[in-house]
């Protein structure tokens, strides 16, 4: 045989090779996908399949919390920022364990989608300060925490500015306050506070790095809210024109709870960027 012949042959061998490794891997990560959205609950009560169960409203989702916490006891809330595809459980990473459910879903199972999970520093879990939501920022289903990037168009956030943490204790609604991209390797994330000026001192300095700032219902950063995107193209802005950077500080003075929606980062290289989305409690 020639070495031509032989050559292609092997390169047609590989390519036939790589091809069938492809598609079990693309077969095994939609199976996957799909572990994400078991049943939950309609408002009937009944159960529903692929996870879309809503309020008798018909706005938010319904949990089944006796299905979700018997699939995982670390199961603690389920994230829904309506208008985008972020709606999915949340669990609790343990100390020893913090960076577990970057690589393991809701089931326990190794899964590199991962599953959004609560910083283990937050020692008080979801009724801590500044509660950090983290998850994989991924383009395709299940694309967990991927579509905070839409939230650097000033005018995307304004319109999609309710973030909602179903908890077994109850509904929490927040409004977002801000937005940030800092690189994987900054260390801007904070989960301890020596008191509420060190933690109220955070929230102004984390407003201030924002590249959008919207007012959070309740606590307007101006008599008249105007939005302001420093970085990005497009801003917003109220008749009351554009605000000095230091006026989003303002925000923090009433704020005692915050939070953190964080897409992960691997830290591959130091530009590879997170996205940060900070809300305030209605």
């Amino acid at each position: 045989m020639k070495r031509g012949e032989a050559f292609a042959r092997a390169s047609l061998f590989v390519g036939v090779f790589l091809l069938v490794v492809t598609a079990i891997m693309l077969a095994w990560a939609f199976c996957m996908a799909g572990r994400v959205a078991a049943p939950q609950t309609s408002a009937s009560g009944g159960p529903t399949a692929g996870g879309g169960g809503t309020d008798a409203a018909g706005a938010h989702a319904v949990i089944d919390w006796a299905y979700w916490q018997s699939a995982n006891e670390d199961v603690v809330a389920w994230i829904e920022v309506p208008g985008t595809a972020v709606s999915q459980p949340v669990v609790q990473a343990r100390f020893a364990d913090p960076r577990r459910y970057l690589a393991f879903d809701v089931y326990g199972d190794w899964n590199p989608f991962g599953c959004a999970y609560v910083d283990s520093g937050c020692d008080r879990g979801i009724d801590s300060r500044n509660v950090v939501l983290i998850g994989h920022n991924i383009s395709f289903p299940p694309a967990m925490f991927h579509d905070l990037e839409l939230f650097h168009d000033s005018a995307f956030a304004r319109s999609h500015d309710v973030i909602v943490l179903h908890t077994p204790k109850g509904t929490r609604r927040y409004r977002v306050a801000g937005v940030d991209t800092v690189p994987g390797n900054e260390a801007v994330k904070r989960t301890a506070f020596s008191s509420e000026a060190d933690f109220r001192s955070y929230v102004r300095e984390r407003l201030l790095a924002c590249d959008v700032v919207l007012p959070a219902a309740g606590e307007a950063l101006t008599p008249e809210p105007c939005y302001v995107s420093k970085k990005g193209e497009g801003a917003l802005l109220s008749l009351a024109g554009v605000r000095e950077p230091e006026e989003p500080a303002s925000a923090a003075v009433g704020v005692t709870r915050m939070l953190t929606l964080c897409t992960c980062s691997y830290f591959e290289n130091p530009a590879d960027e997170r996205t940060l989305v900070y809300a305030f409690p209605e």
